[in-house]
């Protein structure tokens, strides 16, 4: 059964906390996987602003789910994972096929409409209608 979505919108908000001795700025990046395969990866720049705790907000307008299957959102700084979410993205059930109903068995005897008997014109009638009366 073939599967894919779509996600009018998705948001992945990570809050991130360093050290007082850590760089106020630090270049991460953002992978989002389906089951192995990488639907999204780009850079991220958090700046702190001098703060311990700094947040990013990555908003999507429309994202394709091309299968069902384990989503992993990831954010990393170099090559080491600091966060990480997995969603599990389940196909829908199979719909019922709907069956063709049985005909209910036909009697021989069942009565046919009558056809429509022809209407002689009369006599009067085709005379004024230019027509000769038919026998």
């Amino acid at each position: 059964m073939a599967f894919a979505t779509g996600l009018p919108r998705l948001t992945v908000l990570t809050v991130s906390e360093r050290q007082e001795d850590d760089p106020t700025a630090v270049d991460a990046r953002l992978r989002i996987t389906l089951s192995e395969r990488e639907l999204f990866s780009r850079p991220v720049r958090i700046d702190f602003q001098g703060s311990l705790l700094a947040r990013a907000i990555m908003a999507f307008e429309g994202f394709v789910l091309p299968s069902a299957g384990e989503l992993h959102f990831s954010f990393a700084v170099g090559e080491a994972v600091i966060e990480t979410y997995t969603l599990k993205v389940k196909a829908p059930p199979p719909r019922p096929v709907a069956q063709p109903q049985a005909r209910a068995a036909t009697s021989h005897f069942r009565s046919k409409p009558k056809a429509k008997k022809k209407q002689r014109m009369s006599s009067t009638v085709c005379r004024k209608a230019g027509r000769s009366p038919r026998p």
